[in-house]
């Protein structure tokens, strides 16, 4: 039930993150319900958001984070904390999570923006348990310079896409 950082065992042998999705959606075959991806930035923050106002979707920061405050430093198991509104734990806090998009330090508008087509960071949100309560914001967001890099502070979260 713990999130699932330095999982670089696993990944080492899979070409990193991509490389892992690639070998989930094989072993799941064909579905109607679309395949396990990253989720963009936007997804990811619309997620975390589930509707509510507020930097903190669901509480406030004690209450649905593990950050440097609380964390007695490590992670936590998932869940432990309140949910957002669409039943989402650890959205706040715990470990970074890596988006499908590449990093631009000029956030893109619109509905669903995509960042660049290329770059050499990708998008981490949702803080983690060595930040402090700004970078866990619905809004915080950072770089990291690779899907293939492993820490205890980085992990991920999957999504389903749609079927066109």
């Amino acid at each position: 039930t713990h999130p699932c950082p330095s999982i670089s065992e696993e990944l080492r042998f899979t070409r990193g993150i991509p490389g892992f999705l690639e070998k989930l959606n094989e072993k799941i075959g064909n579905t109607d319900d679309g395949k396990m991806v990253l989720p963009t930035e936007a997804q990811w923050e619309y997620a975390c958001r589930a509707g509510e106002p507020g930097p903190y979707s669901g509480g406030t920061i004690d209450e649905v984070a593990w950050y440097w405050d609380n964390s007695e430093d490590e992670t936590h198991p998932v869940g432990m904390k309140k949910s957002n509104a669409w039943g989402l734990y650890d959205m706040h806090g715990n470990v970074w999570e890596w988006c499908a998009d590449w990093y631009d330090a000029e956030l893109q508008g619109g509905v669903d923006p995509s960042g660049p087509a290329s770059g050499s960071f990708r998008v981490l949100r949702g803080g983690c348990w060595d930040g402090n309560a700004d970078h866990c914001r619905a809004a915080g967001r950072n770089a990291g310079t690779s899907s293939r890099t492993f820490s205890n502070i980085l992990g991920f979260r999957m999504a389903r896409s749609s079927v066109p």
